[in-house]
């Protein structure tokens, strides 16, 4: 990477602080203010109680993020690390090993696209696909591997060829550079999953480049190569015009070339390369001082925009789906009206176009014009389209929004905003509901005066910050609006308990759910298999979304009249949830866990028999099949959907783990 002293000292202390005695001030006073900066930065926050794994893992992220928008070195000490963990894999446990490369693959492979490092991203890419699917790895090794040399004789004739058609062109320059480099398994496996496509179907294993001196001659070469070989309609792509995120710059075309082969080509000037191969580290031999870490990290606009998020989102579940999605490179660039260039993820709605531009267009987008003619919100956007917002102030986000858009920016503007919506509402119910409470229950006028006197109270007695938060409360029915009455006008006799200052906060979510459920608190049953607030046989349902299993982490959601609603972390209705109404829920480990009904994808090879093989599998570990879907594709594939009866998170990973051993099984997923 070619960095500085300062970050090779950090890459020496990186765990220190986290794993030994050794404090941030024992560094400072050793190396100095600059290295105990940059050490904080890769530092995991540790001494901290966190709810939940998912919470402490949000938090380390949100902090490795705000130190990379300060000093970019950090990130880059971070992917170096990263980068030596997922290299010793085979050391640690199988379990182990598809969590560290699972995160890799979501996270440090797309931030070291995000800073251009070609070939540590290719490295992390390559290694994390051979743990977490490693029957689809070693197939694929194995077909590229049969064809090597008839790949290769093919791509050094080509080499020649081109060669050949450039020292024409350029008589004298020996600086110009033919080169062809092999595709990744990881990227050829992307390909065939994306476009359905059989490993004989990919024509362009070998991407060829050719390195010129100037930007002129960029634009002369790629002439050269389409008057000898006929370009492919929709496959050219400009990227020295129109420079990606991470700053690459190149001409992309593909081109049917020698026996009707598609070949890609990618034309560059030699500065280009280095930065291409290098990404950020290619600019560091030009820079000095201890400036250029924070000089760098103020170069990628999508970094502040990263950061900005994170500083904004406080649910992690939210946060760490707004991260990972926010560092995937595939993009689209439009343009507004007035000229200006705007990226957005591929596949990117004109709805999440209105949110780019700012939080109160989208909130009020009526309708919009792509190319001058209008079309509905949910119209998806290419490359090169101008795009123009019609706003009304009398539009507001609706629910159904979140299914047209496409960037987390604009899914955490639309939740906030449903969020606050359902807020309001629950606090007109609540006073509503107060006041009407008082009324009937004061002998003596409307109970205002009593509510006045004995306010500070209630907020003491059931744990509650202020009025609009009491308010919330009633409205979700958190608390019986009898209990808080009974409190002002101090009916101790009639008060249902109230949970005392100092004591979980969650239990007095259970009161309203409890009074409608029969079961008696603490024995456990059957027909009941979570510990919602500390609580057992709270009236609860799941959700039918994510189906949850015993043994994933769970949350619930405080219904209206339905008790407690049961969802899987990371669910999309739990996202969508207001906080107020969410409750810390766990399994209980003393009740039967319950069948509960899921789905699973799996790619297949369409070959004789392979659905048998498939039941057989699961039906070995005793697992009920309720359905079963096989669809067949063009490329000599299937996918196959089976609906099974499973009663937990270790029942499914096992059948998984059967299926992936399965002759034929490309992938398995959860649906």
């Amino acid at each position: 990477m070619k960095l500085d002293a300062p970050s090779i000292v950090t890459a020496l202390l990186h765990d220190t602080v986290e794993d030994t005695e050794v404090s941030l001030d024992n560094i400072q006073s050793e190396f100095g203010s600059e290295v105990a900066h940059l050490v904080d930065g890769v530092t995991k926050i540790g001494r901290i109680h966190f709810h939940s794994r998912q919470e402490q893992q949000a938090e380390n992220y949100r902090k490795m993020i705000v130190a990379m928008a300060q000093d970019i070195r950090v990130i880059l000490v971070k992917l170096a690390d990263r980068t030596h963990n997922i290299r010793t894999l085979q050391h640690m446990s199988p379990k182990k090993q598809k969590e560290v490369a699972r995160e890799t693959l979501e996270l440090y492979a797309p931030l070291a696209h995000r800073l251009g490092l070609f070939r540590l991203k290719t490295e992390l890419e390559e290694t994390s696909f051979r743990y977490l699917l490693p029957e689809a790895y070693h197939h694929l090794q194995a077909m590229v591997s049969s064809r090597q040399g008839q790949r290769q004789a093919y791509t050094e004739g080509l080499i020649g060829i081109i060669g050949d058609m450039m020292e024409d062109a350029f008589a004298g320059r020996e600086s110009v550079v033919v080169t062809g480099r092999p595709k990744s398994l990881y990227s050829i496996y992307q390909k065939m999953q994306s476009q359905d496509l059989e490993f004989d179907d990919i024509q362009d294993l070998t991407a060829f480049r050719i390195v010129v001196d100037d930007v002129g001659q960029c634009y002369q070469a790629l002439g050269i190569v389409h008057a000898n070989w006929k370009p492919v309609p929709g496959r050219f792509k400009d990227y020295i015009a129109l420079p990606k995120p991470n700053g690459y710059q190149s001409l992309h075309t593909t081109v049917i070339g020698p026996e009707g082969k598609r070949i890609e080509v990618q034309i560059r000037t030699h500065e280009m390369h280095q930065i291409a191969e290098e990404g950020i580290a290619a600019h560091w031999q030009y820079k000095g001082g201890e400036s250029k870490g924070v000089d760098e990290a103020r170069r990628f606009s999508w970094l502040r925009q990263l950061v900005e998020w994170v500083t904004q989102l406080n649910d992690p579940q939210e946060f760490i789906h707004s991260v990972k999605e926010d560092l995937f490179e595939k993009e689209v660039f439009v343009f507004s009206p007035r000229g200006q260039l705007f990226s957005l993820a591929k596949g990117s709605s004109v709805l999440d176009f209105a949110y780019r531009i700012h939080t109160d267009v989208g909130h009020q987008c009526k309708s919009a014009k792509v190319n001058g003619r209008m079309v509905p919100l949910k119209r998806k956007l290419d490359n090169g389209d101008t795009v123009e917002i019609i706003t009304s102030s009398n539009q507001s986000p609706q629910r159904e929004w979140l299914d047209i858009v496409r960037t987390s920016k604009a899914q955490t503007r639309i939740r906030s905003w449903l969020k606050k919506q359902q807020r309001d509402e629950s606090i007109s119910i609540g006073r509503e509901l107060l006041e009407r409470e008082l009324k009937k229950k004061c002998k003596n006028g409307d109970g205002k005066k009593e509510y006045k006197q004995n306010f500070d109270r209630v907020l003491s007695k059931f744990d509650v910050r202020d009025e609009e938060h009491l308010f919330t409360i009633l409205g979700y029915g958190q608390i019986s609006v009898t209990s808080v009455v009974n409190e002002i006008l101090g009916l101790n006799g009639n008060q249902r308990s109230g949970i005392g200052k100092g004591e979980q906060g969650d239990e007095l979510v259970l009161q309203r759910a409890k009074e409608k459920s029969p079961l008696l608190a603490g024995r456990p049953t059957k027909s009941d298999g979570v510990i919602v607030g500390g609580k057992r046989n709270v009236m609860i349902n799941f959700c039918g979304s994510c189906s949850p299993l015993n043994g994933e982490d769970v949350k619930g959601v405080i219904t209206r009249g339905r008790g407690i609603k049961i969802h899987r972390e990371g669910c999309k209705y739990l996202l969508e949830a207001d906080e107020e109404r969410r409750i810390n829920a766990v399994w209980d480990g003393a009740a039967v866990a319950r069948p509960r009904h899921i789905q699973l994808k799996i790619v297949c090879e369409d070959t004789p028999g392979i659905l048998a093989n498939m039941s057989r599998a699961i039906s070995s570990l005793g697992v009920d099949i309720g359905s079963v879907v096989l669809k067949k594709l063009r490329n000599g594939h299937g996918i196959a959907r089976f609906g099974l009866m499973l009663s937990s998170i270790d029942e499914l990973n096992a059948v998984v783990i059967q299926l992936q051993q399965e002759q034929g099984v490309l992938s398995v997923e959860r649906v």
